[in-house]
């Protein structure tokens, strides 16, 4: 298993299902009009209540960047919008956000670059993470060849029968590849580690202010770290005006939001999923006595007790078979299996009970399918390109069936 401390290696170098099929040319995201996302909501607002829902369009932004953006218009702190879930921002992507019913005016009269309004209804419950049927994709692929058309179906078709591996996405692990770093950081209370990270090391990909201001961070200049990281990283801003005033590395990180900090835990734990479906991805639809399955339709969780009874659920795809989500209250299979997770737990040094004890919030943990379904796949051709319309169920990522079917670096 790789260690925290560097940028996440891509788990599906390799190929899953489709090893035997020879990889396709073609290239994702030339503009984020080439990946448009649209968010099916669990629930319609009631049109009653003391909240807003907003179904917002937004074009090369991140959810957290746009959620900003939102709080600093309409003059309301982060922890007031709601949202279900987090898309891309190398895409255009519409999704639903929820804000206090008095910021209406503004909401009405806000001119926001890149985002746009989209409807506007009233409801009585606050959106929640999670809180999301699904995401419909449609994708234009560039680059593509005419003579591998019929391996671009094949690839597919094995996907669509069998499933895709459910690995967390790459933007999981946020724009710099550290999210799941700075999660670890947290867990295990090292501070410095987390301002180090979150604060220094300047990524490549970053713009010119944001690589000034985290220079000057490193050199320990402070006041100029502020000065540059002001006004679009005003939580970086926070966390050095602490540092600078009190040198207490505890309470530089507390003063960043406490859904942020919640969001650089889960990031950790979808990386210790990744590595634990990492272990099994050549085995997805075999079972073994003591797996927890889950049912697909309802989501509740049986335990494996005669592993042949559940051949024909799996090939259904009824059921999956589940990969460790840890925290506190997380329930474990049994037999080898249960040994093989808490054998990867106390590899980095944790126990379940590291998951209630985070300074500030606890992490009760779940279960999570190693493997998810492909609906309403469509895929039609036009000269050197592809065009691909599919729905997915929630948490499930679109780069994990991209990741199968073109060829590396391609994505």
């Amino acid at each position: 298993m790789e260690q925290p401390g560097g940028e996440l290696r891509n788990p599906l170098a390799r190929q899953y299902l489709t090893r035997d099929i020879p990889r396709v040319h073609g290239v994702l995201k030339v503009v984020p009009e080439d990946f448009l996302v649209d968010e099916v909501p669990q629930y319609p607002p009631s049109g009653k209540g003391d909240l807003l829902f907003l179904r917002i369009s937004k074009r090369g932004l991140s959810t957290f960047q746009a959620i900003r953006l939102l709080a600093r218009t309409l003059d309301i702190p982060e922890r007031h919008v709601g949202y279900a879930g987090l898309k891309d921002a190398r895409a255009v992507t519409s999704q639903m956000v929820s804000v206090p019913v008095a910021t209406r005016p503004r909401v009405e009269t806000m001119r926001i670059p890149g985002i746009r309004v989209l409807s506007i209804d009233r409801h009585h419950q606050k959106l929640k993470i999670g809180h999301l049927k699904g995401n419909r994709f449609r994708i234009r692929v560039r680059r593509t060849r005419a003579d591998e058309r019929e391996r671009f179906f094949q690839v597919l078709e094995v996907l669509k029968s069998e499933g895709v591996p459910n690995y967390f996405g790459r933007q999981r692990f946020g724009f710099r590849a550290n999210s799941h770093i700075l999660g670890r950081a947290i867990l295990t209370y090292d501070y410095p580690t987390f301002l180090e990270n979150f604060l220094g090391k300047a990524h490549r990909r970053e713009d010119e202010t944001c690589k000034e201001a985290r220079g000057h961070y490193d050199q320990g200049d402070y006041p100029a770290a502020i000065n540059a990281f002001l006004p679009r990283f005003t939580n970086e801003a926070k966390a050095i005006t602490m540092l600078a005033k009190t040198g207490d590395p505890r309470l530089a990180y507390n003063a960043i939001p406490r859904k942020t900090r919640q969001f650089f835990v889960s990031a950790y734990q979808s990386y210790l999923f990744n590595c634990y479906l990492d272990r099994r991805v050549n085995h997805l639809n075999r079972l073994e006595t003591g797996d927890l399955i889950i049912r697909h339709s309802r989501g509740d969780l049986f335990a494996v007790l005669d592993p042949p009874v559940w051949v024909k659920a799996m090939r259904n795809f009824e059921v999956s078979a589940t990969g460790p989500i840890f925290g506190g209250y997380m329930r474990f299979p049994r037999g080898p299996r249960r040994v093989f997770e808490e054998e990867l737990l106390a590899s980095e040094s944790l126990t379940p009970g590291s998951f209630l004890a985070i300074d500030g919030f606890i992490e009760r943990g779940a279960r999570r399918p190693l493997r998810f379904p492909v609906h309403e796949l469509e895929v039609w051709f036009g000269e050197n390109e592809a065009f691909l319309s599919f729905y997915l169920p929630k948490g499930c990522y679109a780069t994990s069936v991209f990741d199968e079917l073109f060829k590396e670096g391609d994505v």
